[in-house]
Parts: structure tokens; C-alpha cells; sequence
């Protein structure tokens, strides 16, 4: 099993926004160190995530799970989370357990930043 690689970045001229890119398996035990990553944004006042699902090969069930829980205490606080370059089959697998209507998912960077910021010009 491939090591997951979870990189965080801010978002030029958006420094509200958080990027996250998954590289590789989001496993039990990645989703676990995601998770702790993400937690401490959060607690760090970041509540709005644009999350690059591009390199993403594997989602375990405990990946997925994240999300949810996540997305609750980020709406309590005016924020979102927004995935990009989601790859089909992990597209169809959101789309199966309902999460495609939980999560916004667009396509390119700049409608997700209209997603999260939508009074910005």
C-alpha cells in the first residue's frame, strides 16, 4: 500500500481558503492522520477547504466519513468544503452513498472559490 500524501496550501489572494490535495489512498489509517490534520485547521479558524481530489486513488469508508462530521462544525462557522478534480469513480461512489448532495463539487478552482466566497467579484 502506497503511502497517502496530504498537502495543505492557501489559496493565492484568498487567504481564508485552504487547499487540500490527497495523494494517493485515503485508507483507514490515512484517514485518520487526514482527519487529525483537518481538525487542527478548524481549531486554527480555517473553515473554508477546497479539497483536490485529482491524485486520489482509494477512498475508504473511513475516509468518506470525515467529510460529514467535518461539514457540520464548518457550517456552524459560515464555511464549506468544496472538492475538485474528483476522478469518475470516485465521483459515482459519492454520487452512490448520497454525498454529491451533501458537498458541492465543481470542476475547476475558480468555482470553487465562487462557491465559498460568493460575494466576492
Amino acid at each position: 500500500m502506497h503511502k497517502v500524501d496530504i498537502l495543505i496550501e492557501t489559496v493565492e489572494q484568498h487567504p481564508e481558503l485552504v487547499m487540500v490535495r490527497i495523494n494517493g489512498p485515503l485508507d483507514t489509517v490515512a484517514s485518520y492522520e487526514f482527519h487529525e490534520k483537518m481538525e487542527s485547521l478548524v481549531k486554527g479558524g480555517v473553515y473554508k477547504f477546497i479539497v483536490n481530489l485529482e491524485r486520489l486513488d482509494y477512498i475508504s469508508s473511513a475516509g468518506i466519513g470525515v467529510f460529514p462530521g467535518m461539514a457540520l462544525e464548518l457550517q456552524k462557522n459560515n464555511g464549506g468544503i468544496v472538492f475538485i478534480n474528483v476522478p469518475p469513480k470516485i465521483y459515482k461512489l459519492f454520487d452512490m452513498i448520497g454525498l454529491t448532495t451533501i458537498f458541492s463539487i465543481k470542476q475547476t478552482l475558480e468555482e470553487a472559490i465562487k462557491e465559498l466566497n460568493p460575494h466576492e467579484s
